[in-house]
């Protein structure tokens, strides 16, 4: 049997040229400069002041402070009226599951989902009109 053989040649001049570098994560890191003397408090920041620009009548909602801790974040859901909906209804079914046997028995969720609703926003509405009134 006749064995051919077939020669490679490689040009690895431009490897020679410009070796691998290292990986990164062997890099030494390369830190920022500290600028101590800018440093200011949020209040004083542009970018926590409330923008010159009026909300037109359209949008209603004024616009997001940047800069928000998890606390915050908790509020600005908690004001969202889609966001508490949704989450009452999936507490609804989170408390309910267990009694769950068939199809007929989705009417405990809603239920549930609707009484946890109901009270969420009648205070939310009492707390409206009590305000109207004492204006």
């Amino acid at each position: 049997m006749a064995v051919k053989r077939l020669t490679i040649e490689l040009d690895d001049i431009t490897d020679a040229n410009h070796p691998t570098t290292s990986p990164s994560t062997l890099m030494p890191r390369q830190t920022l400069p500290m600028r101590r003397g800018e440093t200011e408090l949020p209040s004083r920041q542009a970018d926590y002041q409330e923008s010159d620009v009026s909300p037109s009548p359209e949008t209603g909602r004024p616009a997001e402070v940047v800069g928000r801790t998890p606390a915050d974040l908790v509020f600005a859901f908690m004001s969202r009226a889609e966001f508490m909906a949704t989450l009452f209804v999936f507490l609804a079914f989170l408390v309910s599951v267990a009694r769950l046997q068939k199809l007929s028995d989705l009417w405990i969720t809603f239920s549930i989902a609707l009484g946890l609703n109901i009270v969420w926003f009648g205070i939310i509405g009492i707390r409206t009109l009590l305000a109207k009134k004492t204006k």
